[in-house]
């Protein structure tokens, strides 16, 4: 690939032609790590072209290589090259092009990063404002959390220049600071002159990119510089880089298996160190037996929290800490132990527990993270039997299956059939017994801002950006503890099949702790949905669900019919999208599905439906809303008990995908006149005598007006369905206006359970 806008002169490399010169701003090298995958290379050379500064200076940073890349950088002789033939690692790469330049600035720039418009000078500018700022990284589209602000951004060159002026219009050369133990990513990392000499190289032992880079941020900060994001500024990153620094770990950790000695850290004379960490210095660890920071988020739960420390207590593996986030009325401090490891933070508001975890992870001082909730019994040896395949190099995550579910309020012990396990919990693992490498958190995946699920969503990106997964069998290390206060709430022995649970007798593993329970079970009685019991009828109900475009929507709608606890009842898929689902479609005798020949209005093709059902009773099932397990059984009952023609609800939960805000819809009209359309469930004979309009929207409006009011049975839970709003909604959702009352989110959260997640990872969201 030829670049004819790189061009040399007498001293310096120039990049572009392009952009005016900008003398204002201080001298800049650009040194570009790379060690594979030479099209990425080619990308972000052409990105530079396009949007840097003619003043700034380039130097490639080639680190052990391979084949591929070399041939690459064969050809691109004419630009400066300082690399070494044997892999290194990115520190090594930052302290040569430290050395070996003399600008007032030097950049680190990952090859796979993609420079958006005006990405320099932001930059410069937000360094310029301050003689305290050392260092600064720009807003992107995925890693850290701080710095991921754009993370829909396609790797499109015009998506990165919308993303730029995005960046621009909102934050300006504005900077944020970053504190320790927090750090910028580096795969752009921006450097002052002044703070290189007062800090001195980076520490090229630690390897991976923000292990050194927290180290340096630290470094920096005792010497009186801060490190801030620019969010002003964007440059985008192509995804290969995180698997490859994840497998660097790996390499360093097994190949090496050692501690290098810390440089010391360097203070500016008469400056008292900018930030000072709020956490107690520990001694240095063994190599075979690194920290592990064990975060535990937890809210008015003292009694469980106690438990909980006593757990952590008990554990064999040595080299481990416990950082405990509270946003409970009271703070706890008075009731920690007087144990050095264990850490407490009350918080002065109440937040999510992806927040309080994230806070926990940034807080953390281990070079390993685990999740330790505060209501689950562990094993002593719970730690170690996590923490060996990791120390070992086999993976970056470790997770229980679940062996044992205690139902405390009905002192009852269940276990799962495999298959319904796979079926419950996201990768086949109970999310809340992570044990993952720091880098995980640091580089691939971070914990959403909500309270559900939250663990299963940062197990999916981080598998999805390359981390290694081991599932491991709990038996003896973990009890799942259920009880009215679960986030997730469900009932052990009916939860999506019941044929796939058993109740097992009480472990003996529980004997030492069984008092506690003892005295926990009368205070949190279960709070389970009301639901009427059906009444001795064999009315076959047809689900009725009309689809077009929405690949990703139908397999879990046909999840959702196929666990209702109301048998008798059958699917009727009709197709008339621009592609065939066909081939989501399980073969089941229950499920139905008819591709049709030509485009439909919904009103009519409503109609169809009716006709081809063979049901006596007929229920709307959007394919785009989640359905409870429940959903079938109660309007049935409802129908059969109270003699009603239709029933539905009048007050509908909404969930946004994209925001994750939660919304009630109450109709404004007067009570028993109207119910939602997409819960209609309603006998047969009301549709014959009242077909739907062929309309394309509103034709369930107009339905449900012409029944009389005495025929309609408003359901008064409206739990069992949930609207999803999201960016291709038939009806779009106006949801400032009168008729939409917020909710909060987390309860939405937790009737959608682990089917969230699902949700989340649609493309539609």
């Amino acid at each position: 690939m030829a670049f004819h806008c790189i061009t040399l002169s007498p001293r310096h490399l120039i990049i572009g032609s392009k952009m005016t010169a900008i003398t204002e701003h201080p001298s800049v090298c650009i040194g570009v790590y790379v060690s594979a995958q030479p099209e990425q290379l080619h990308a972000t050379l052409a990105a530079l072209c396009a949007h840097t500064p003619p003043t700034a200076r380039l130097v490639l940073l080639p680190d052990g290589p391979d084949a591929a890349t070399r041939a690459a950088l064969a050809q691109l002789a004419a630009l400066p090259q300082l690399g070494t033939a044997q892999a290194q690692g990115t520190a090594a790469c930052f302290n040569r092009l430290a050395a070996t330049s003399d600008e007032a600035v030097i950049v680190l720039l990952h090859s796979g990063a993609l420079v958006g418009p005006g990405w320099l000078e932001r930059l410069l500018a937000a360094l310029a404002s301050d003689s305290h700022y050392g260092l600064a990284g720009p807003a992107s589209n995925r890693g850290a959390a701080w710095q991921a602000i754009f993370p829909d951004t396609s790797a499109d060159s015009d998506a990165i220049a919308d993303s730029a002026r995005a960046a621009a219009r909102r934050f300006g050369s504005s900077m944020r600071v970053v504190e320790p133990p927090a750090a910028l990513d580096t795969f752009c990392l921006v450097a002052t002159r002044r703070m290189l000499n007062s800090v001195g190289p980076a520490d090229e032992s630690c390897g991976l990119d923000l292990c050194w880079a927290r180290d340096y941020a630290a470094r920096a900060a005792q010497a009186g510089f801060r490190s801030g994001l620019v969010a002003g500024a964007y440059v985008h990153r192509l995804s290969a880089p995180p698997a490859r620094r994840l497998a660097t770990a790996r390499q360093r950790e097994v190949g090496q298996q050692r501690v290098a000695p810390r440089r010391p850290m360097p203070t500016v004379a008469g400056q008292p160190p900018a930030h000072v960490a709020d956490r107690p210095l520990r001694a240095p660890l063994r190599p075979a037996e690194p920290l592990v920071s064990c975060i535990m988020p937890t809210h008015n739960r003292p009694a469980y929290m106690q438990q909980a420390m006593h757990y952590f207590q008990q554990q064999s593996y040595p080299q481990r800490e416990l950082l405990i986030i509270d946003d409970g009325d009271a703070d706890q401090q008075g009731n920690i132990p007087a144990d050095r490891r264990i850490r407490y933070l009350h918080l002065p508001e109440r937040q999510s527990i992806g927040a309080k975890r994230n806070r926990a992870c940034a807080l953390a001082q281990g070079d390993y993270i685990a999740q330790w909730d505060d209501d689950d019994w562990y094993g002593p040896e719970r730690l170690r039997s996590q923490l060996t395949p990791l120390l070992a190099g086999q993976a970056d995550i470790t997770a229980f299956v679940t062996d044992l579910f205690f139902d405390l309020d009905r002192w009852a012990f269940w276990r799962c059939t495999p298959q319904l396990h796979r079926r419950m919990f996201v990768e086949d693992v109970h999310g809340g017994t992570l044990v993952y490498r720091r880098q995980v958190w640091e580089q691939l995946a971070r914990y959403p801002d909500r309270s559900l699920a939250e663990d299963a969503a940062l197990l999916r990106q981080a598998l999805r950006y390359g981390a290694r997964l081991q599932r491991l069998n709990g038996a003896g290390h973990f009890i799942y503890l259920r009880h009215g206060q679960n986030s997730w709430r469900f009932a052990c022995g009916q939860q999506t099949d019941p044929g796939g649970w058993q109740q097992v007798p009480e472990p003996a593993t529980l004997a030492a702790d069984r008092s506690f329970y003892l005295s926990r079970q009368a205070t949190s009685p279960a709070q389970p949905l009301v639901a009427p019991a059906v009444a001795s009828s064999n009315l076959l109900v047809s689900c009725l669900m009309p689809t077009a475009n929405r690949r990703a929507f139908v397999p879990l709608a046909i999840r959702a019919f196929l666990r209702q606890d109301y048998a008798h009842a059958e699917l009727l898929i009709l197709d008339d999208g621009e592609n065939s689902v066909a081939d989501l479609v399980p073969t089941h005798p229950r499920i139905r599905y008819v591709r049709l020949a030509e485009r439909m209005v919904l009103g009519a093709k409503r109609n169809l439906a009716c006709e081809l059902a063979q049901g006596d009773l007929l229920c709307h099932w959007d394919d785009d809303d989640w359905h409870a397990p429940q959903r079938l059984r109660v309007q049935v009952a409802t129908l059969v008990e109270r003699g009603a023609s239709v029933c539905g609800v009048a007050q509908l939960l909404y969930y946004d995908l994209v925001r994750q805000r939660a919304w009630c819809y109450r109709h404004p009209a007067p009570s028993g006149g109207w119910v939602a359309g997409n819960s209609l469930c309603y006998r047969r004979e009301a549709w014959q005598h009242n077909p739907f309009p062929p309309l394309a929207l509103g034709e369930d409006t107009r339905f449900i007006w012409k029944v009389p009011r005495a025929h309609i049975a408003v359901l008064p839970d409206q739990r069992f369905l949930v609207g999803l709003i999201h960016g291709h909604n038939t009806a779009p959702k106006q949801t400032h206006g009168a008729c939409w009352h917020p909710r909060p989110p987390a309860e939405v959260e937790a009737l959608l359970g682990d089917d969230l997640v699902a949700y989340q990872y649609t493309p539609f969201r």
